[in-house]
C-alpha cells in the first residue's frame, strides 16, 4: 500500500475509535446508535452519517485492523437503524440546529450514503448484506425527500443537483436526473477565475467542487470537471506560505478564520490523477505532507473515494509544493494576492480590514479607522494596478441634511419618514490617495490626503500576541487585547524565526480606538497605533527580515 493510503487508512481507524468510544449505546437514550462528531457534542443523522463512513471503509479493508471485525459490524447496523429512525416521512433529516425536513441538508447526508453503497458493491465482506439494503432504503427514501424539497444558499443547489445526478445514475431512476436540471439550467456560479459566489475559501469552495465532481461522473460533461479544475488553479493563490488558507474576503461564516486545505486533497489528487498540469499533484502532496508534519487533526476523512477510484489509487506523486510566486487582482471578487518566496500580502476591497501581510508564518492585518461623519472605516474600492503596485482613493462627503422643500403634514416620528429623500449641502470632503509598490521583502504603502484639515485617521497594525516586539525605544511581549502607539521610527516584530518590520511610525493625536459604530480593537491580538491628521503624507514601509 502506498504511504498516503496507509496514512488515510490509520486516520479512518481512528475515526472508528472514537464511534466505538461515543456511539450512544443505552436503548433508553433518544440518541440510541447515535454518534456525534465530536466528543461534546450531540448525535444526529449527519453525525452518525460520517462515523460510519470510513466504519464501513475498515470493515470491508483487507489492510485494516477493523477488516471483518465483528463489534464494528454490529456498531454499523445499530447506526444505520438509529439514521433510519431519524429519517422523517418526507425522507429528509434535520439539521436540528436551523434546518428541519431540510433537503440540502439531506443532500449533504446522502453524499456518503450512495459512496458506501458502491464501497460494499465492490468490496464484498462478510455479514454486510443488510447494511448495504438498509443503505439502500434509507438512500432512495431520501432522494424523492430532495426531490421533492428546496434550498437556501448557493452552494445547496448543486449539492443538491449532485446527489440527485449521482442516485439517478446509481438506482436507475430517470426522475430524479430530470430534477438534477431543473436546478443545472440556472447555470454554475463560478466566475472567469475559478471563485464560486460565496467565496468562501475554506469551506464552500471545497462543498462546490465535491458537487461538481460528483456532476461530472454522474452526467459524463467535462464542464463540471472544469469548474473544478478552475477553482483549485485560484486556491493556488489563496494558499500562505505556512500553507494555511487566506478567507478574509469570504461571505460566509469562515471569513476570518485559520485552516488549511484538508479538504482540498483529494480533489488536487482527483484532477491530477486525470491528467494535465502537475501542480495539482504537487499540491495534493504538499497538503498531505503538511497534515502529516504539523498532526493537524486526523488525515482526510476522503479513503471512501480513494477506495472507489483506480486513477487515484494509481496516482504516482512527482514533487511537493504550491505556488511560489503569484500576483492576481480578481476584480469581481475585490481581492489582490501577491506572493514572493515566503512574503505574501493582500488587499481586499470594501472591508474594514483592508490589508495583510505574512512572512512564514507571522503577519498582521491593518485597519484604517475614521472619524468623519458616518465614516468609520477606510475601505479601498476600485484598485487600479500601476506600474509595481496598485492605487486607490478613499473619498468622503462632509454632508448634512436641508429640510423638506414641502410638508404635507407634521413629522411626529422623524425615523419612520424617509430621510433618504432630503435634499443635503456638503460642507467638505475627504480624499485620501493610497498606493501600493511591491518591494524586495515586502512594500510600501502611501496616504496622502486631499481636502478639509484636522480630520484624524486610525491606523492599527494588528500583531499576533506572544511576540516579540522592538523600536529604538522601547522593547515587549505582545500581549492580547494590548495597544501601544509608536511615536516614532521602524518597529521589528519577531516571533521564531520569523520576523518583519514597520514603519516609519509616527503619532499626530492620541486617538485610542476608532469612532462609535467602527470594529472594535482586538480582544485577541496586539495593536501597534499610529495616527495620521489631515493634512497628511505618509509612507511606510513594509518588509520581511
Amino acid at each position: 500500500m502506498k504511504r498516503y493510503h496507509q496514512y488515510l487508512l490509520e486516520g479512518a481507524e481512528q475515526r472508528v475509535d472514537s464511534l466505538l468510544t461515543y456511539q450512544v449505546l443505552s436503548k433508553e437514550d433518544r440518541n440510541y446508535g447515535g454518534v456525534a462528531m465530536r466528543e461534546r457534542s450531540y448525535p444526529q443523522a449527519k453525525s452518525t452519517i460520517y462515523r460510519i463512513t470510513p466504519a464501513i471503509c475498515t470493515y470491508v479493508n483487507p489492510e485494516s485492523r477493523f477488516h471483518e471485525n465483528e463489534e464494528v459490524r454490529t456498531r454499523i447496523l445499530l447506526a444505520l437503524n438509529y439514521i433510519r429512525g431519524k429519517q422523517r416521512e418526507s425522507g429528509c433529516f434535520d439539521l436540528e440546529n436551523c434546518n428541519f425536513d431540510s433537503a440540502p441538508d439531506t443532500a449533504f447526508c446522502v453524499k456518503r450514503l450512495l459512496p458506501l453503497y458502491r464501497i460494499l458493491e465492490r468490496y464484498p465482506a462478510a455479514g454486510m448484506e443488510t447494511a448495504k439494503k438498509m443503505l439502500r432504503e434509507i438512500s432512495e427514501k431520501a432522494l424523492e425527500g430532495i426531490a421533492d424539497g428546496g434550498f437556501h444558499t448557493p452552494n445547496h443547489r448543486w449539492a443538491i443537483a449532485s446527489i440527485l445526478a449521482d442516485g439517478s445514475r446509481l438506482f436507475d431512476l430517470p426522475h430524479l436526473m430530470e430534477k438534477a436540471y431543473e436546478y443545472l439550467r440556472e447555470g454554475i456560479d463560478c466566475n472567469e477565475y475559478g471563485e464560486y459566489s460565496e467565496r468562501s475559501a475554506i469551506t464552500y469552495n471545497a462543498v462546490n467542487n465535491a458537487a461538481m465532481i460528483t456532476l461530472y461522473e454522474a452526467t459524463g460533461e467535462e464542464k463540471y470537471l472544469e469548474y473544478v479544475r478552475r477553482n483549485l488553479a485560484m486556491m493556488l493563490t489563496y494558499f500562505e506560505d505556512d500553507g494555511s488558507i487566506f478567507s478574509e474576503n469570504s461571505t460566509r461564516q469562515d471569513k476570518g478564520a485559520k485552516a488549511f486545505p484538508r479538504d482540498y486533497f483529494y480533489q488536487y489528487l482527483y484532477v491530477a490523477a486525470r491528467g494535465g498540469d502537475p501542480k495539482y499533484g504537487r499540491a495534493a502532496r504538499r497538503i498531505i505532507d503538511d497534515n502529516r508534519r504539523m498532526n493537524l487533526r486526523k488525515a482526510p476523512d476522503c479513503l471512501h473515494y480513494i477506495m472507489l477510484d483506480d486513477l487515484m489509487q494509481q496516482y504516482v506523486f512527482d514533487g511537493s509544493g504550491f505556488l511560489d510566486s503569484y500576483e492576481r487582482y480578481y476584480q469581481a471578487s475585490g481581492i489582490m494576492r501577491f506572493k514572493s518566496g515566503k512574503v505574501s500580502y493582500s488587499l481586499v476591497e470594501e472591508s474594514a480590514k483592508p490589508l495583510f501581510f505574512n512572512t512564514g508564518s507571522l503577519g498582521f492585518f491593518m485597519r484604517g479607522s475614521i472619524g468623519y461623519f458616518e465614516k468609520r472605516h477606510i475601505l479601498l474600492d476600485d484598485l487600479t494596478p500601476i506600474e509595481g503596485g496598485y492605487r486607490t482613493t478613499f473619498h468622503a462627503d462632509g454632508w448634512y441634511y436641508l429640510p423638506f422643500e414641502q410638508v404635507d403634514e407634521e413629522i411626529v416620528d422623524f425615523f419612520a419618514i424617509d430621510n433618504t429623500k432630503r435634499k443635503k449641502i456638503i460642507k467638505n470632503t475627504v480624499d485620501i490617495d493610497i498606493e501600493l509598490l511591491h518591494r524586495e521583502g515586502g512594500f510600501d504603502i502611501s496616504f496622502t490626503s486631499r481636502g478639509i484639515d484636522e480630520v484624524s485617521v486610525l491606523l492599527e497594525w494588528v500583531i499576533p500576541s506572544d511576540c516579540e516586539v522592538e523600536s529604538d525605544a522601547f522593547y515587549c511581549i505582545s500581549q492580547p487585547g494590548g495597544t501601544v502607539f509608536v511615536r516614532q521610527g521602524h518597529v521589528e516584530v519577531r516571533r521564531g524565526m520569523d520576523r518583519f518590520s514597520i514603519g516609519p511610525m509616527g503619532v499626530s493625536k492620541y486617538i485610542l480606538k476608532g469612532n462609535y459604530g467602527s470594529e472594535p480593537s482586538s480582544e485577541s491580538d496586539f495593536t501597534l497605533g499610529t495616527v495620521m491628521t489631515t493634512p497628511f503624507k505618509k509612507v511606510f514601509e513594509i518588509r520581511s527580515l
